[in-house]
């Protein structure tokens, strides 16, 4: 790993509640300017990347999560996220910049999401 960059992998842990009433641990996050009605600029069919390429780009916020289920089938129905599993129940989760939330409502098999975040070291 280079000296001037370390990747801190799990800097959040969310957990989501479901149930009517109940709030998620989740940091809050005001997307209403990212809307579908309000955001012409969101992106109807993905074109395919590799996973770095969606990492390295600016147009998608990445996050590790836990799931259970088909997760591959939920997303697929998603046209603003993508989704590249490291095991039985981890994958890497690309989705378009603000569109977090529609991804949590419309993903059941979703339980848990790390927030990874890069962390320039500076040796000043």
């Amino acid at each position: 790993m280079r000296e001037d960059m370390v990747l801190y992998e799990e800097f959040y842990k969310g957990t989501i509640n479901r149930g009517k009433g109940k709030k998620s641990t989740l940091p809050e996050v005001d997307y209403d300017d990212r809307r579908e009605d309000a955001s012409p600029e969101i992106k109807k069919n993905l074109e395919k990347k590799t996973p770095g390429e969606y990492y390295e780009s600016e147009d998608y916020e990445v996050y590790l999560i836990e799931y259970v289920g088909d997760i591959k089938s939920s997303i697929d129905k998603i046209s603003y996220a993508e989704v590249y599993s490291t095991g039985e129940f981890f994958a890497f989760l690309f989705v378009q910049n603000g569109m977090l939330n529609e991804v949590l409502e419309s993903v059941p098999e979703i339980i848990n999401i790390y927030v990874l975040i890069k962390f320039l070291h500076s040796n000043a």
